[in-house]
């Protein structure tokens, strides 16, 4: 009987566990990894590509690569008309950056998602990023962030400021 008392309390102690808070990525973080890209390169059908850089140039910004890891990223201006961005750290092997996208929300640059595949066609170029040897196209666009990541994940997390 006691050994039935204690499975009882172990299985309890399991389901008690299980039920508990979610510890990794939430479904939602998940959605809005597929969705966010989609939302950005929508953005330019929708007007709201950017002519020129923002002025004011933050040292650094988070560099996100689609579907994939969050790089530093030192930004400078090598004159008034464009920016470079330039990401630290290693790109994982398979990974072939075509350009990247200035996200900017209420004229304050967010952070640079990173695709790969072709420049949008008539997208403005507005700077340069660069990623180990690659150098790509920079383009920009209004988007708010929020519409691209879920609040507990966001794109552009200020630990890669």
């Amino acid at each position: 009987m006691q050994s039935s008392n204690g499975r009882v309390i172990l299985c309890c102690a399991l389901l008690a566990a299980a039920c508990g808070p979610p510890r990794g990525p939430s479904v939602s973080c998940g959605i809005a990894t597929l969705t966010g890209p989609l939302v950005v390169l929508e953005s330019f059908g929708k007007g709201n590509a950017l002519a020129a850089p923002p002025t004011i140039v933050p040292a650094t910004l988070p560099v996100r690569l689609v579907g994939g890891p969050v790089l530093r990223g030192i930004v400078g201006q090598p004159d008034s008309t464009s920016w470079l961005v330039g990401a630290e750290g290693e790109l994982p092997p398979d990974v072939r950056p075509g350009y990247g996208v200035l996200i900017v929300h209420g004229g304050v640059a967010q952070g640079v998602l990173v695709f790969d595949g072709q420049v949008i066609p008539g997208a403005p170029v507005i700077g340069t990023v660069a990623l180990g040897s690659a150098s790509l196209p920079l383009l920009g666009a209004r988007v708010d962030p929020r519409e691209i990541a879920d609040s507990s994940c966001p794109a552009f997390p200020d630990s890669a400021r």
